[in-house]
Order: structure tokens, then C-alpha cells, then sequence
């Protein structure tokens, strides 16, 4: 019988003598949860949590894979984790600002690949790409041409955090403020004004996601 994966988990803990909550908070999870997972509660391990093990054990995906495995199953090759190296392909939708905005990989105009180790703490599920289109977020360091990486699963608003939005028609990336009588649209360059929407009946902007990570491309 095939060892559970859960069980090499507690094996790679206990060779370097960590304590269940001391790899829990390394792996961003709950004791209870781990405790879970080691006992063989849970069947199937998520892409999302094999790349958290990984990072806290300061092995690759795929290493962790072929430990548990013996392979690598054929879910996590899709996601691009081989036993070269991991990526993940990441759908680019367009330019921001721009019109009407489709958020589904079949709007895609093309790909970018990065490496996981690029994206530790950032899930994939949900993560599109548009390309900054000038510079009103040159104060975070974000120009022309720079590949904003947003989920599109993130959608609530944390005052001062980078989104995706939608308002009158038109699509922009911008600092996100909510007041109890407007929402403020920020940028970050001084050169450029804040977009103040008052909120009426119904909210004035539609969040389409939350700017995790801005890439510029020369560097990848």
C-alpha cells in the first residue's frame, strides 16, 4: 500500500525535529489542520498547500512531490512543476487602462511564465496578468509596460491596497480608499489627481481583483 503523503510530511518534520506548531506557522496553516493532514484525514493534497510544505521544509515543488510520490502527479505538471523546474503560466488579458474588461483565460492574448519561487504566499487560483499602461503607479515603482499580477478572487477592499477596477466604463489600476459616503481611486504618482466617486444607491466601482505583485518583464 502507497504511504499516505501526510506521512511524509510528519517524517520530513520530525527528521528536523519541529514541533507540529512550529511547521503549521511555517506553512501559514493551523495545528489542527496539520494534525489532519499527518493522521492521512485528508485524501487529496492541493497545489496550494504542496508549494507551502515545500517553501517551509526549503525544498522545490517537485522535490516534494518525488518525496511524497515517488513522481510527479500529472495536476501538478499542468500548473508547470516538473522535475526541472517550477512555473507557473500565467494568463495576460489585456492593458490598463483599457475598455471593457473579460476576465477569463479564453481573453487571453498570452502567457507569462514565472517561476513559483517568484510567487511564494500567492496562490495561482485566480491570478490573471494586465500590463500597466502609464504611469500613474510610478510611485510604487510600477512604469509602463510592467506586468500586474491580481487576483481575481480577491475583492474586498483593504483601504490603501492596489485593485483592478471597473468604473464609468473604463478599467484602471489604482489605490482603493472606501469612505462611508465615496470610494477615492488613488494613484501614486503626484502628477496625477485622485478619482473621487461618490457612493450612492450602489457602489460607483466594481472591484475586478487585487494587484499582488507588479513584474517588469526585462527582469524575468
Amino acid at each position: 500500500m502507497n504511504k499516505h503523503w501526510g506521512e511524509t510530511i510528519r517524517k520530513l518534520r520530525q527528521e528536523r525535529d519541529w514541533s507540529q506548531a512550529l511547521l503549521a506557522r511555517k506553512s501559514a496553516i493551523t495545528r489542527s489542520a496539520l494534525v489532519r493532514y499527518e493522521l492521512g484525514m485528508v485524501k487529496k493534497l492541493n497545489p496550494e498547500l504542496l508549494v507551502r510544505f515545500a517553501i517551509a521544509f526549503d525544498m522545490t515543488p517537485a522535490q516534494l512531490s518525488q518525496e511524497m510520490y515517488g513522481k510527479i502527479p500529472e495536476n501538478l505538471k499542468a500548473l508547470g512543476i516538473t522535475a526541472y523546474g517550477e512555473t507557473a503560466n500565467i494568463p495576460i488579458i489585456g492593458r490598463v487602462p483599457c475598455g471593457q474588461l473579460d476576465v477569463r483565460e479564453e481573453t487571453s492574448i498570452g502567457h507569462l511564465t514565472v517561476a513559483l519561487k517568484e510567487l511564494r504566499g500567492i496562490s495561482t487560483e485566480g491570478l490573471y496578468i494586465l500590463i500597466a499602461d502609464g504611469e500613474s503607479l510610478a510611485g510604487d515603482n510600477i512604469h509602463d509596460g510592467y506586468n500586474l499580477l491580481f487576483n481575481v478572487n480577491n475583492t474586498e477592499i483593504i483601504n490603501g491596497k492596489t485593485y483592478i477596477v471597473r468604473y464609468d466604463g473604463q478599467v484602471t489600476a489604482k489605490h482603493v480608499y472606501k469612505e462611508h459616503d465615496k470610494v477615492i481611486l488613488r494613484p501614486s504618482n503626484p502628477a496625477y489627481e485622485d478619482i473621487v466617486l461618490p457612493i450612492k444607491e450602489t457602489m460607483p466601482v466594481e472591484i475586478i481583483g487585487r494587484v499582488v505583485k507588479a513584474v517588469n518583464s526585462i527582469d524575468m
